[in-house]
């Protein structure tokens, strides 16, 4: 996974290229008896998974795992975090467990309710503090 995104960020594949990679890789190490999290791990530390951007120390990363620690917290109404990051991962057709904050607003604004986001958004920027 790290030779991907490498070989992406030096410009030697494609965007296309780099995210057909990333999002088939972690499943091939799950059917290999590993874990697809821990294949996943250097992509969610270190790049979007919808747009590939670079992660940059000041960068807000929106981590699914946090998220949905976060809305246990604030109890958002009956609606599970990680069920619609999954979904929505498959829906747009990529595979990660963080994305940036343009990415995140993009593909979850439809699917969360304005105050439950805004409540959840909160949680999160206190967790990042």
């Amino acid at each position: 996974m790290r030779q991907v995104l490498d070989m992406y960020d030096e410009g030697k594949i494609s965007k296309e290229a780099a995210l057909e990679m990333v999002k088939k890789f972690p499943k091939a190490v799950h059917w290999c008896d590993g874990n697809e999290d821990e294949a996943q791990r250097t992509l969610t530390l270190t790049h979007c998974a919808a747009c590939l951007h670079k992660y940059e120390e000041d960068d807000e990363i929106m981590c699914v795992d946090v998220l949905d620690s976060r809305s246990y917290d604030i109890n958002i109404s009956e609606f599970r975090i990680i069920d619609a990051w999954y979904e929505s991962m498959e829906k747009n057709d990529f595979n990660g467990r963080s994305l940036c904050r343009s990415c995140f607003n993009k593909f979850f604004d439809s699917l969360i309710a304005t105050d439950d986001m805004k409540k959840l958004l909160e949680a999160y920027s206190k967790h990042e503090a």
